[in-house]
């Protein structure tokens, strides 16, 4: 794809943020691993222990897709957690995960420390490979700062999602404080990241499908607040997040943390979407990245791009993209007729 299309397209999905009106509709690209290994048949241990294998994959894969990246660090759903001290397993694929300690107690993690991101976990592992991006990536591919695990989802990652529940309902202080101890490790390990891009750290993004566990109530105690503080640590630069759990109960809540743009699921209708969050967010999503970009044909994919951009293109804040990460297996035609529906429709 010609590089001043992609820098178009770059403008609108800033415009979009914005809720500039008159603006064609963007389209935005949720890549990681899976997708990757798919598309270049690297292995999962490999690329995730070495930076040079982990880019030259990346540039690769952008190459083949016929975009600009962002090129980033992809720790999975690990760094924060083992920061704190979680455990990092591989499965099958070496694709790593945590495995949450049963024999620790949340009282076990009162004494814990904001994690230092040079020296901690895989957020010092993230910080290595970002300055490599950033030293020998491509003249013509950008590099973005790497997703981060909410402090929600990175605490039900230490705990194991049923113990981090029952905690919320029998030890709620107790709880507060790891959350706000995840909340403090993301703003260190988010200024960390600011330093080593420069002008380049443009947008935050937070993944927490966690928080569409808990009910209206409980997200307003223990998830929003980490929210604002973390976003407001950062003025100035885009907020965006990844949730594609069923979110609806929460939606209104979560549009007023300060986020700019949220990623949200096919679970979930983006019309109903759009008023929960009165207008007050960009969205992108609810195509699905199973049966339409990896069971739908090329013509099926197109087809229903343009009829989610002609349902949404007047909220001026609908941005073109999948219901989640793009899957295993997609083929790269049915990802070019997303985008070259966002460009045809502008």
């Amino acid at each position: 794809m010609e590089r001043r299309v992609l820098e178009q397209n770059t403008k609108a999905l800033k415009a979009r943020i914005e809720g500039m009106e008159g603006i064609s509709t963007p389209f935005l690209l949720f890549v990681n691993f899976p997708l990757i290994s798919s598309l270049t048949g690297v292995k999962g241990k490999e690329y995730f222990s070495d930076a040079k294998t982990m880019m030259d994959a990346q540039v690769d894969a952008f190459r083949m897709l016929g975009t600009d990246g962002p090129l980033s660090p992809d720790t999975g759903t690990v760094a924060e957690a083992s920061a704190l001290g979680g455990r990092v397993i591989f499965d099958s694929k070496g694709i790593p995960s945590i495995q949450a300690d049963a024999e620790k107690e949340l009282e076990d993690y009162e004494g814990i420390s904001v994690a230092d991101p040079y020296t901690d976990g895989w957020m010092a592992r993230c910080l290595t490979y970002l300055d490599y991006f950033v030293t020998h990536k491509p003249e013509d591919m950008r590099v973005a700062g790497s997703n981060a695990m909410a402090p929600a989802t990175t605490c039900a990652a230490l705990r194991g999602i049923e113990d981090f529940c029952v905690d919320l309902l029998e030890e709620p202080e107790a709880a507060l404080k790891l959350l706000e101890t995840a909340a403090q490790s993301l703003i260190a390990y988010f200024q960390a990241q600011k330093k080593i891009l420069g002008d380049a750290f443009e947008r935050i993004l937070m993944s927490d499908d966690i928080a569409s566990f808990l009910s209206l109530p409980q997200f307003e105690r223990f998830v929003a607040p980490g929210y604002e503080k973390i976003y407001g640590a950062f003025p100035g630069i885009e907020r965006w997040l990844h949730n594609d759990g069923n979110a609806v109960h929460i939606a209104s809540v979560v549009a007023r943390t300060g986020i700019d743009l949220w990623h949200i699921g096919r679970i979930v209708d983006m019309g109903v979407m759009f008023e929960k969050t009165e207008g007050k967010v960009a969205l992108c999503g609810n195509l699905s990245p199973t049966e339409d970009l990896l069971n739908g044909t090329r013509e099926e994919v197109y087809a229903r791009a343009r009829k989610e951009i002609e349902a949404y293109a007047s909220t001026g804040k609908h941005i073109l993209s999948t219901g989640g990460f793009l899957s295993y297996g997609t083929r790269v035609e049915n990802i070019q007729a997303l985008m070259q529906a966002a460009l045809d429709m502008s």
